[in-house]
């Protein structure tokens, strides 16, 4: 966290979230929602489970396309491939999830918070955290109303919130689209690897990728006969 003092204290937190992988970006937003500042009637929600494999897979699968189409064509590998992106699957179904429930218990995460594009431009920054004086609110961007929803939230005569930009909402809502990449990895990998199993590996190249001892020890039989 960066911290800098002027007439009122800030911290912001620097950090391009749109280059995260999309897991990451959702637990961003879950993890500044748990913030006390930010909680709504003491309600937590669960950040999403991923593991460093699930980004770097998944940065693959975002980026490598045409490597990744040749790699589906070679046996073994795309059998490697499909596995990897199976887990990559199941780890983002699972986010999903979490974010059905998480949206259950909270359908407006941002209710506590403060939506001001200019503010985190001026700070360079998707969401920026300020502790002030009730004094200072009316140096602030905000409408009235938010204004005084604000200072409804003071304790003796300080505030604490949360602004936030364009670029930290869509966070929140980054696990959707790129479901569709990943389904669309793992049927084209299926549909290759199905189709050189039938077409090439097995009649012409003599070999069972889903027996391939067997089929190895046949085509051996088939050469000495």
């Amino acid at each position: 966290m960066k911290k800098e003092k002027a007439s009122f204290e800030y911290q912001s937190l620097e950090k391009e979230l749109r280059y995260q992988d999309p897991i990451s970006r959702y637990n961003e937003v879950i993890h500044e929602y748990n913030n006390p500042v930010n909680c709504k009637d003491g309600i937590t929600l669960s950040e999403a489970y991923k593991d460093s494999f699930y980004r770097f897979w998944y940065f693959k699968l975002k980026s490598w396309f045409l490597v990744l189409f040749l790699l589906y064509l070679a046996p073994y590998l795309s059998f490697l491939t499909l596995v990897f992106t199976i887990y990559t699957l199941i780890i983002h179904e699972n986010s999903l999830q979490v974010d059905r429930t998480n949206r259950k218990l909270v359908p407006d995460v941002f209710e506590n918070m403060v939506y001001s594009q200019e503010l985190c431009a001026a700070r360079h920054s998707h969401y920026i955290y300020f502790a002030i004086s009730v004094e200072d609110l009316d140096n602030f961007p905000f409408t009235k109303k938010t204004i005084e929803a604000l200072r409804l939230r003071a304790d003796d005569g300080r505030v604490a919130f949360m602004v936030y930009d364009r670029e930290f909402v869509s966070s929140s809502e980054c696990l959707r689209s790129p479901r569709k990449m990943i389904w669309t990895h793992l049927i084209v990998n299926i549909i290759i690897f199905v189709l050189m199993q039938l077409v090439v590996y097995a009649p012409w190249l003599c070999f069972d990728l889903l027996h391939p001892i067997e089929s190895v020890s046949r085509c051996g039989e088939e050469l000495e006969g």
